[in-house]
């Protein structure tokens, strides 16, 4: 018996390449790698009709594709199971639907969303609570807080980490980097700017407070924030600080293994992906004792309470430390970490879903 799943795809139609967007593609990537030898099931990505003036801008994919609602004469109710890759649901709903939850950061962490956002995600998790007959969530911790948030049942959320790309593992020469960020002359630490739980305010504090900036710039994927920005306009040190805006996805391998360390102490993560690229990388990583980060990070990088100055800035220190025995092992840990794997164990979900119907 053959079965068609559709992956709801609408989220991947962006100019900015998020880390859901990445996902999509990565995952979908996969699905269709290893469906390729398997007629059990056959897998198209599914886009609403709505959005069809992006189409340019859907990510190249081995897999077919449709279009859907309000596009008549197409339904979502022709799958056998609809794989919702966002928490962003399609309309109207399919019979059998499974959603991917990347994360709960709005409802987990208080001060950095607005009420109205809050509202608006909360009502969006009880609506997947509701119609979805299971969801998938990249990590432990956000299953945790899946279940504790909404009393949801734990036999219905299923963990499949997110894997590494495998040019996270190549040998990359610096000169890759270079020739795009002539920049980074002398070593960087390399961190995220951008949105406020990546907490790089207190990044660029805990950077002076270490008395780093004398042997290393730090190199910011994204921009820095206002704060930020003025905070180092203030002790005069901007050309210490290098903003590389948005970096493409075929140069931040490099990124990764020329940095003399990654500081990723974030407020929370659903996964934590930069961690896991750094250590794949077998570059130091500093990243938070809280949630996903902690889980991924364990005995492979330096965990600091991501509140505290002090903290991150010593840990600074005791990251440009580590030996290479240790990053080593870091690296051989990230290889656990493959979209194949990922995309194994969701199909694995599927059949069980199925079956169980």
């Amino acid at each position: 018996m053959s079965f068609k799943i559709g992956l709801e795809a609408s989220s991947s139609l962006s100019n900015r390449l998020s880390g859901i967007q990445r996902y999509i593609i990565e995952l979908s990537s996969a699905l269709s790698k290893i469906s390729q030898n398997n007629s059990e099931y056959k897998i198209e990505l599914c886009y609403k009709g709505s959005r069809i003036k992006k189409a340019g801008l859907r990510p190249e994919a081995r897999l077919p594709h449709k279009w859907y609602w309000p596009f008549p004469g197409f339904t979502l109710r022709r799958y056998d199971l609809v794989h919702a890759l966002d928490t962003t649901l399609p309309f109207p709903l399919p019979q059998k639907l499974i959603c991917t939850v990347h994360d709960l950061f709005s409802l987990k962490v208080e001060g950095y969303s607005r009420p109205k956002f809050r509202e608006k995600k909360k009502r969006a998790y009880e609506q997947i609570i509701q119609n979805c007959l299971g969801v998938i969530v990249p990590s432990l911790s956000t299953k945790k807080d899946l279940v504790e948030s909404f009393n949801y049942p734990e036999s219905k959320v299923f963990v499949v980490p997110h894997g590494v790309h495998p040019s996270f593992f190549s040998k990359i020469t610096s000169e890759d980097v270079c020739v795009s960020y002539d920049c980074l002359s002398k070593p960087y630490i390399l961190a995220f700017g951008g949105r406020e739980r990546k907490n790089f305010f207190r990044v660029i504090k805990a950077y002076f407070a270490a008395g780093l900036e004398k042997d290393y710039s730090l190199a910011v994927v994204g921009n820095m924030d206002i704060e930020s920005r003025y905070f180092v306009q203030q002790r005069k040190a901007i050309q210490g600080i290098k903003e590389l805006g948005r970096v493409a996805d075929d140069l931040m391998p490099g990124l990764y293994k020329d940095a003399a360390m990654l500081c990723f102490p974030s407020l929370y993560e659903g996964f934590g992906l930069p961690v896991i690229e750094a250590m794949a990388a077998e570059t130091p990583v500093l990243t938070s004792n809280i949630g996903a980060t902690a889980d991924i990070g364990h005995n492979h990088a330096v965990l600091v309470d991501p509140m505290s100055v002090s903290e991150i800035a010593s840990g600074m220190q005791k990251a440009l430390h580590l030996d290479k025995v240790k990053l080593k092992k870091a690296g051989m840990y990230a290889r656990r970490y493959t979209w194949e794997k990922a995309a194994i164990n969701t199909r694995e979900i599927y059949k069980s879903l199925l079956q169980s119907e």
